[in-house]
């Protein structure tokens, strides 16, 4: 109950003093894996925490509660985080099916599209499976940008799945094509496929003499 209060008070943290260095949002990144673990100890019924956990971060209006999801790991486990994808997910369809407002011309402007595709995010951090970043993302930017592209094949080496991050290296990535060679170089190492990665290698080292 007191590291929740804490949790709740942030917006008192946050507008009463100056946090240029981080250090407020530190703190309640702090009590939310400390909300969870504590939980994690408690004899409340399990299928309790996914609704109050959602509750917690859905309230966040300063981005530093985030950690109830991406640490959500510490108190839940692996069936109940994927009900908790399901039901963002099922939000972020409902966002997208709605009609959008005159005047809107993209949808990063459709907030609570937005707000459900960050939580599928942070939730891909807790499971450690890529595959829910992707299919968030794609659900809003079904020609997804480089930035994007880069960033699911980082998840996908970063959680120990280098075949996943293969179809995604394909083609050329314009002004970063060097981080797509070197990143190619990365999966096919950890596949195990030395000689294609040496190759690759031997191509960046020759461009950059």
């Amino acid at each position: 109950a007191l590291a929740e209060s804490f949790i709740e008070a942030d917006a008192v943290f946050f507008n009463r003093a100056d946090d240029s260095n981080g250090a407020i949002g530190d703190a309640i990144r702090a009590g939310c894996r400390l909300w969870l673990k504590a939980a994690s100890h408690c004899e409340s019924p399990a299928d309790e925490w996914p609704a109050r956990i959602a509750a917690l971060a859905g309230a966040d209006e300063y981005g530093a509660r985030e950690e109830l999801l991406r640490s959500a790991n510490l108190l839940l486990g692996e069936p109940a985080l994927r009900a908790l994808v399901a039901s963002y997910e099922a939000e972020l369809d409902d966002a997208l099916a709605q009609v959008r407002p005159a005047g809107e011309r993209v949808e990063r402007l459709n907030w609570p599209a937005g707000k459900a595709s960050a939580a599928l995010s942070l939730l891909s951090e807790a499971l450690r499976d890529a595959d829910v970043l992707v299919r968030s993302t794609l659900k809003r930017s079904p020609s997804p940008n480089v930035v994007q592209v880069e960033r699911f094949v980082r998840a996908f080496l970063d959680y120990g799945h280098p075949e996943g991050a293969l179809p995604w290296l394909e083609g050329s990535w314009a002004h970063m094509e060097g981080s797509r060679q070197r990143l190619q170089a990365q999966a096919l190492t950890a596949l195990g496929r030395t000689d294609e990665a040496a190759k690759i290698r031997q191509r960046i080292f020759e461009a950059t003499l």
